[in-house]
């Protein structure tokens, strides 16, 4: 059997550390479409790293409709150690067409919101709810790992708040 000196095996060592080490993410200039809060992970830490409002949604089943502007997403700090993702994405669309997004994707159409229950204030934010808002949500029947949380505020046209999360099975 042949051996190989340590020198050289130490080297080789060197070499692949140094190789992998370069092989991380790019510079921060190219974290631009991705909105990281304090409380967020950081990109590098983020599956998330170049998530747009649309992706996040679909994600979780979802599609933004038509028509709708202003569309951001946030990527989240998971709540618990049995959240494995989360998202706020908020964008705005006439109120008639909020309320279809409502009664899509399995999200089973908007009830009268009168207030937010401490986990929905949590993936949804420290929301004020008006007279005249509506929430919905549900789990996404094809993968009921993804909660979805809805609040459409009460103007037209209107602000609509979106949580998702990702439970672990």
């Amino acid at each position: 059997m042949r051996t190989v000196p340590a020198n050289r095996t130490t080297a080789v060592a060197v070499l692949l550390v140094g190789a992998l080490a370069g092989c991380g993410t790019s510079g921060p200039e190219d974290r631009s479409t991705t909105v990281v809060t304090a409380a967020s992970p950081t990109p590098e830490e983020s599956p998330a790293e170049q998530m747009t409002a649309e992706q996040a949604l679909q994600r979780a089943g979802l599609a933004l409709p038509q028509g709708s502007g202003g569309a951001e997403v946030e990527v989240l700090e998971p709540r618990a150690p049995t959240v494995e993702e989360a998202y706020r994405v908020t964008f705005v669309l006439d109120r008639p067409a909020a309320l279809e997004f409502c009664a899509s994707g399995g999200l089973g159409g908007d009830l009268p919101a009168v207030g937010l229950t401490d986990d929905e204030r949590q993936v949804l934010g420290d929301l004020t709810v008006a007279e005249g808002s509506r929430l919905c949500g549900s789990q996404w029947p094809d993968d009921p790992s993804w909660q979805r949380t809805v609040l459409i505020d009460p103007d037209d046209p209107t602000t609509v708040h979106v949580g998702i999360e990702r439970w672990s099975r």
